[in-house]
């Protein structure tokens, strides 16, 4: 049987003959034929993807009235939340919601081992400075299993970019408490570490044959959280002596006429703590770090 193609080509090519009516009246039959050949595939190929529909439709209704498919649903709904929830929990346990914050007031405080300057001018450096020393004590901290977070925020640039003055840095580092206690809600130790404008042989002793920077502790006393802050210094002051006498210059309370907490009032684990002073090394003062990470593991899980 010849195909459409050829029939066409065919009648074509005859039309100038003039083809008999038998011949046309055969070729109408064929064509008919094949087009409703096209037509019935078409649909039945209709029909069934609306009989699928239909059953699938028919089944989604059952199933919601009579099987309790709409719990079903909810509940896979909830679960895809729950997993959701529980990754972005996870996430926020393990980046931002440390039991200590460490952050610098001062943060470009420097030693003038590393700087060409008049010892009566307390050195500042951009980078060589005390945050190496947080960076240092988080790090460690962390290794000990302290899930501790060290903020970087460079206060000293922050006071230039404002026009304010050092006097200053206290109200803009509270943001910095402000902002990191409002993200993270296990935080159990926040320290403002700074180093001391003192000399070294104030702020220095030998322990093993080894220089060791002295750690002192500053309470505010006028922090309404004075008395909790207080027992914080008191307990790592006392652990300090215990395992490392000497190292530890004591508590010192700031109260009276001076300026503002310290930020103290935020928080009732809240300390200044000075590591070192002016003229110590970043070498010395790592030393420093790991022995005061070492206390503050032990004694951390004593805070109420």
């Amino acid at each position: 049987m010849p195909t459409d193609k050829e029939i066409l080509e065919l009648i074509k090519s005859t039309s100038e003959l003039r083809p008999s009516n038998n011949f046309l009246s055969k070729s109408k039959k064929v064509l008919k034929v094949k087009a409703e050949k096209i037509n019935q595939r078409r649909r039945i190929r209709r029909n069934a993807k609306f009989g699928i529909i239909f059953s699938m439709s028919l089944a989604i209704v059952l199933w919601f009235t009579f099987f309790n498919g709409s719990q079903s649903v909810l509940s896979t709904y909830n679960s895809i939340l729950s997993s959701f929830s529980q990754n972005e929990k996870l996430t926020t346990t393990t980046n931002t919601a440390p039991s200590v914050l460490i952050y610098h007031t001062h943060n470009q405080e420097s030693f003038t081992p590393y700087l060409k300057t008049d010892t009566s001018i307390e050195p500042f450096h951009t980078e060589k400075n005390i945050t190496l020393v947080g960076e240092k004590l988080a790090k460690i901290l962390n290794q000990k299993g302290v899930n501790s977070v060290h903020d970087k925020t460079d206060i000293t640039k922050e006071l230039e970019i404002e026009g304010t003055g050092y006097g200053d840095a206290y109200d803009a580092s509270r943001k910095v408490v402000t902002d990191a206690l409002h993200q993270n809600k296990d935080i159990k130790l926040i320290l403002d570490l700074h180093r001391d404008n003192l000399e070294r042989r104030n702020t220095t002793v030998e322990l093993n044959s080894i220089e060791i920077p002295r750690i002192s502790f500053v309470v505010s006393g006028n922090s309404y959280y004075y008395e909790k802050n207080l027992k914080v210094a008191t307990l790592l002051h006392e652990k300090l002596e215990i395992k490392y006498p000497g190292v530890s210059r004591g508590i010192i309370t700031k109260g009276g006429d001076t300026l503002g907490s310290y930020n103290q009032d935020l928080h009732e684990h809240s300390l200044l703590l000075n590591i070192g002073g002016v003229e110590n090394t970043l070498e010395e003062e790592y030393k420093s770090a790991e022995i005061i990470a070492e206390v503050i593991a032990e004694v951390l899980d004593d805070l109420e």
